[in-house]
């Protein structure tokens, strides 16, 4: 079992990019045949804005950081499952327990790591402002998974392989979290409606698209709440659940400022986080001011 558990670790991130190539049809292919959601709208300039900002990000690191970062991104955590291995460290190898018990107990924990980091993407300043580059998508579907800055990327790694490190996670355990992870990054962004039925069983301990869908309305209340990755139970343990009360085609999406199409477009987006002087005096989520159902003006102009 030993020399699974090497060799899944050195193949974690072709394992992984395999899988999340899968996942992007899959839901492109969900999206497209409108399965659930009759009115959904492919290709106004959302996936490919999106694409294109995720394969921007990619570039830059590719060019810039290609040993510190590029690498370092897609193969850290597993290199660091394998070193926790080799040396016993860990809150997973004090315990004398099967390796399938270890391996669901250390992907629900890193799952709890991936809640911590995106709850402090939003309650701390500097990090909120890289954070809102994700937050910007006024029609947030499957594509939105790959909305992220590059130094939202890099923090991503940081908080994985500090969960990596705590829990002592098997490199069969980082590999299922990693699957876990890119599937989840993509399916609850994504434009479907689930059966209302299923989705209220899923919700009980998944994130669902509806769940996180109101996370990225306007809406101040809805923003701060509903931080969980992959694992729901998260948010209910630590009082951030909400349950969606308004009818979901009250909802808007995206944040004050971006409702133009150039401020969303994906150079503009990379260079955001750079534009300090105009944060400097705003608190914490201040783009989304309202709390009401009203309509920003500035939508008119959209």
């Amino acid at each position: 079992m030993s020399d699974i558990s090497i060799a899944i670790g050195w193949y974690n991130p072709l394992i992984r990019g395999i899988f999340f190539i899968i996942f992007l049809f899959v839901l492109f292919i969900f999206e497209r045949r409108q399965i659930f959601n009759h009115h959904s709208s492919l290709f106004k300039g959302n996936i490919l804005n999106n694409s294109y900002l995720y394969l921007m990000g990619q570039s830059i690191q590719f060019i810039i950081f290609f040993i510190l970062f590029n690498v370092i991104y897609f193969t850290l955590p597993s290199l660091v499952s394998i070193a926790i291995y080799y040396e016993k460290l860990g809150l997973m190898n004090n315990f004398s327990l099967p390796l399938v018990y270890k391996c669901i107990m250390s992907v629900v924990l890193l799952d709890f790591f991936m809640y911590l980091q995106h709850r402090l993407m939003h309650q701390i300043k500097f990090l909120n402002v890289i954070h809102a580059v994700h937050h910007t998508d006024r029609k947030p579907d499957f594509s939105t998974g790959l909305r992220f800055h590059p130094i939202e990327l890099m923090i991503f790694t940081f908080f994985k392989c500090l969960g990596v490190m705590f829990i002592g996670a098997d490199p069969m355990a980082v590999l299922i979290y990693e699957l876990c992870f890119s599937f989840f990054v993509l399916f609850k962004h994504a434009k479907i409606n689930i059966y209302p039925r299923l989705e209220n069983l899923l919700n009980k301990l998944i994130v669902t698209p509806a769940l996180h869908r109101q996370h990225h309305s306007d809406r101040l209340d809805y923003q701060n709440a509903n931080y969980g990755v992959c694992l729901i139970v998260w948010d209910r343990m630590f009082n951030t659940f909400k349950l969606r009360t308004l009818n979901e085609s009250h909802l808007e999406y995206g944040l004050e400022g971006f409702f133009n199409k150039k401020a969303r477009q994906a150079i503009s987006l990379m260079m955001f986080p750079f534009k300090s002087k105009k944060l400097k005096d705003k608190p914490n989520n201040y783009y989304p001011k309202r709390r009401s159902g009203d309509i920003p003006s500035e939508r008119i102009n959209e």
